[in-house]
């Protein structure tokens, strides 16, 4: 669940613009596209001056978040783009993985469709189970908060490509150009006659 004050709205094919349902509010049971910002950042632990006014973000802090933006993008890519578009990794790697996340099959009574299914999957197993974890995997991939929640998103990221032997090169370059360092940071590195901060 996301606050309002950690998001803007998009349009809904902007990069990195995910759906979001509203769920207070005037707007109640409307999808809009969302994008996260700064403040996924809680305001309330930033520290204050002596007017109690919220001080601002370090360079350090705000290159933290810009990296985690594209992080973020990255997963959303790779889970959009190319999470289950090529064939299917090796059986036993696709055993593994359904051993340990399951499939998306509903844990109810199965019907005579499912029992149908059940009869013909004998032939193309692999690809059959590897499509059915993928949509669980594209699960796990969505970022459940604010940017706080991305390192573990990552860390799942990277072991899955690790796992597939999957490059995420590609996708870290264009996230890096598509979300460049502000111009203004390089003076705050290294400001006029002093240190870099």
């Amino acid at each position: 669940m996301l606050v309002h004050w950690s998001v803007d709205r998009v349009k809904a094919g902007s990069r990195g613009a995910l759906p979001a349902l509203i769920i207070d509010g005037q707007d109640f049971g409307t999808i809009v596209h969302v994008e996260m910002t700064d403040g996924a950042v809680s305001r309330e632990t930033r520290p204050l001056d002596a007017q109690g006014k919220p001080l601002p973000k370090t360079l350090k802090e705000r290159r933290a978040i810009l990296e985690s933006r594209r992080r973020l993008q990255v997963v959303n890519e790779f889970r959009e783009k190319v999470l289950g578009k090529s064939k299917p990794p090796p059986f036993d790697v696709v055993i593994g993985l359904v051993s340990v996340f399951g499939t998306s099959v509903a844990r109810t009574r199965v019907n005579k469709a499912d029992w149908k299914k059940y009869t013909t999957k004998h032939t193309g197993l692999a690809t059959h189970l590897w499509s059915e974890v993928v949509q669980v995997l594209r699960q796990r991939l969505i970022l459940q908060g604010t940017l706080d929640s991305v390192p573990p998103l990552w860390a799942d990221l990277c072991t899955l490509t690790d796992t597939l032997q999957i490059s995420l090169e590609s996708l870290v370059r264009a996230a890096t150009k598509d979300l460049p360092e502000p111009k203004s940071w390089a003076k705050e590195k290294h400001p006029k006659g002093g240190q870099a901060k």
